[in-house]
């Protein structure tokens, strides 16, 4: 899937939606979730710190500085195919996945907001992914029409715990859905002054290195449940340019001089995360 059609989607369905659909779908899901039973779970996690992969671009190939979720049917999707693949370091397959989701994604009509927004109401499992008590990204699903579901948050490589990222699912049965997840790390190229500014962040505020993707920090979460959800393969081959600029990310150690260890952070932060929206991230 190239970026251009990920644009094209996003301004179609923004200029779909309108104001009032937008606060009547707020006030519907947070109605169907206050009915729903809540469980609450640990998604498996996954470093990615193989250097043979440096400058190889293929689908899947996960981008520096980033945090992966992928979600999908435990049976019935290429949920364990996909983590297999990672877990090996299987680049070729990792390729083959996404060109099967990419074609999946071509083949499909672009969807109307309003079916949309009525699949999510309607859906048996509506989960919020969280580190730390901030919520990443809220009323997530998993389309009919696809069948593995991701989303990418930047990261500035500074210090976080496996045990502080949580799902948190609303469904309409008993007990935990029929999703399974994971999380891909891939951690940036730092300097000795950035580390060491980064080591300096307390523990407790580590939910800083993470940022919210800016198409949901942009837009009502609302409309990017529409509008996302179905961007499986958002992180795709994508382009050269983009895993070029990310790695050259980097603070000068006059300026970590100049600012606190928790600004630098920060600072790290915006500024990949900046890169990722000029693709579309």
């Amino acid at each position: 899937m190239e970026n251009l059609s990920f644009s094209a989607l996003k301004e179609k369905m923004s200029g779909e939606l309108k104001v009032e659909n937008i606060v009547d779908f707020h006030v519907d899901i947070s109605e169907s979730k206050r009915k729903r039973s809540i469980n609450s779970l640990k998604p498996g996690i996954m470093l990615w710190e193989n250097a043979d992969f440096v400058g190889r671009d293929f689908g899947f190939n996960p981008l520096e500085g980033s945090i992966t979720l992928f979600w999908g049917l435990k049976e019935g999707s290429l949920i364990n195919e996909l983590r297999n693949a990672y877990v090996k370091y299987d680049g070729n397959t990792l390729d083959e996945i996404q060109k099967k989701l990419a074609k999946q994604l071509a083949q499909n009509k672009m969807p109307d907001s309003s079916a949309i927004m009525k699949e999510a109401i309607g859906a048996d499992t509506l989960f919020d992914f969280d580190y730390n008590g901030k919520t990443l990204a809220g009323n997530l699903w998993l389309s009919k029409t696809y069948n593995i579901g991701s989303l990418v948050f930047p990261y500035n490589g500074g210090y976080i715990s496996d045990d502080l990222f949580s799902i948190k699912e609303y469904n309409t049965k008993d007990g935990s859905s029929d999703y399974d997840y994971f999380i891909v790390i891939n951690p940036p190229r730092l300097s000795r002054i950035e580390r060491a500014a980064l080591d300096l962040v307390p523990k407790s505020q580590s939910e800083i290195n993470i940022s919210i993707p800016s198409h949901l920090a942009a837009t009502p979460t609302t409309v990017t449940i529409a509008l996302f959800i179905l961007i499986n393969t958002a992180v795709t081959t994508c382009c050269m340019p983009l895993r070029d600029k990310l790695a050259e990310v980097s603070l000068p150690e006059r300026m970590i001089d100049k600012l606190s260890a928790v600004n630098s952070a920060k600072e790290l932060l915006n500024v990949r995360a900046n890169i990722y929206k000029e693709f579309g991230f």
